[in-house]
């Protein structure tokens, strides 16, 4: 039976600094290669630097840069790699807007495309906030 080769590893990540921290973890992959390890696994946050009231701001967006670069780290070197970043979420929304109907020579005021239109633009004036729901912040 094959064994499984896994490394913990522990460093400090220099806050707001993704270029330094992707240099640490690079040299961590070159020595795991040469001892032959098959799974990597980092400290949470450890790309953008570790502080929870930062996350959000310094969350990248889903296959980004940093994304891309641990993808062709681990490709190159057959490691697997379990390494804790910030990403930005995302949302999809979806609108319904009911109308009585009616006839374009006599449009009333508010039809379903102004009814939609102010939606969309309140929900694009109100952002959701950046948080850590519980269990996220109960791991770290």
């Amino acid at each position: 039976m094959n064994q499984l080769k896994v490394a913990c590893v522990q460093f400090q990540p220099v806050l707001g600094n993704v270029k330094k921290n992707l240099e640490t973890i690079a040299n961590f992959i070159q020595k795991g290669e040469e001892l032959s390890i098959d799974v990597m696994v980092f400290p949470e946050l450890c790309v953008q630097g570790y502080d929870p009231k930062l996350a959000a701001s310094n969350a990248e967006e889903q296959n980004g840069s940093s994304f891309q670069f641990l993808i062709d780290e681990s490709k190159f070197s057959g490691i697997y790699l379990v390494v804790g970043i910030a990403e930005k979420g995302m949302v999809n929304l979806k609108y319904t807007v009911k109308s009585t109907g009616g006839h374009a020579s006599t449009p009333k005021p508010k039809t379903p495309i102004t009814t939609l239109a102010k939606a969309c633009t309140r929900v694009h004036k109100r952002p959701f906030k950046a948080r850590l729901v519980q269990p996220v912040k109960d791991m770290l």
